[in-house]
Order: structure tokens, then C-alpha cells, then sequence
């Protein structure tokens, strides 16, 4: 299918533009998980807060300290660690499909790129 230049231009920006937005999403997603993001430790202080308030509701329900390795067990079934844990799947899921995308949009860019070069090659001077 041939496309005229204009057609080529418009789709190229289009694709820089869907390119641009899913690389701003990417970055949101990478400064979370990525190698210096923040996700473990917002896990790790979710954590921390879900134990100290068990701790708390233990302590006040039974007037005695409950074993560590209580604490550690209950954490993970508290609903807040449960909608945490939620999130990671949906952000993961949402950084495998915009990788795909932006792999595809790419792939795209640089077919419409070498039908602008070979135009430009066969184009007769002016």
C-alpha cells in the first residue's frame, strides 16, 4: 500500500504522540518498581504499620504481647496489605502491556521511516 508523504507525516506524529504518552506511564510505573524505585519500601512500611496495629488490638483485646511469628503470619490477610498486594498486579500488568506497546509502536516508526526513505530515493529532483 503506497502512502503519499502527508499521510506518512500525519501517522508518524501520531505515533511519536501515543509513543510519548505511554513513555510517561512507563516512567510513573519504573520509578515504582524499577531498581531504585519505591515499591519495596512503601511494602515494607505497609508492612510495619499493619503489624504495629495488630500488635495494638492484640495487646488491648488480650493484655498480652503476641509472638512475632503471629504478627508476621496475620500481616499478608490484612484487607490493606490484600489491596496493596492488588495494585502491584495491576501496575505489573500495566508496565507488560505498555512495554508491548511501545516495542510495537517503535517497530511501526521505523517501517514508516524506511517508506520515507525510499520515497526520498526515488522522488525525482526538483
Amino acid at each position: 500500500m503506497y502512502m503519499n508523504n502527508s499521510s506518512l507525516s500525519e501517522e508518524l506524529e501520531s505515533l511519536l504522540e501515543e509513543r510519548r504518552q505511554l513513555t510517561e506511564e512507563h516512567a510513573c510505573i519504573l520509578a515504582k518498581f524499577g531498581q531504585t524505585g519505591t515499591h519495596s519500601m512503601q511494602k515494607e512500611i505497609l508492612k510495619a504499620e499493619i503489624a504495629r496495629d495488630l500488635r495494638a488490638n492484640y495487646l488491648a483485646d488480650t493484655g498480652d504481647d503476641p509472638a512475632e511469628t503471629r504478627i508476621k503470619n496475620e500481616v499478608p490477610g490484612d484487607p490493606r496489605y490484600r489491596s496493596f498486594y492488588n495494585q502491584v498486579i495491576q501496575d505489573r500488568t500495566a508496565w507488560y502491556r505498555i512495554t508491548e506497546q511501545r516495542e510495537a509502536i517503535h517497530i511501526r516508526i521505523r517501517f514508516l521511516l524506511a517508506q520515507v526513505c525510499s520515497t526520498e530515493e526515488t522522488a525525482e529532483p526538483v
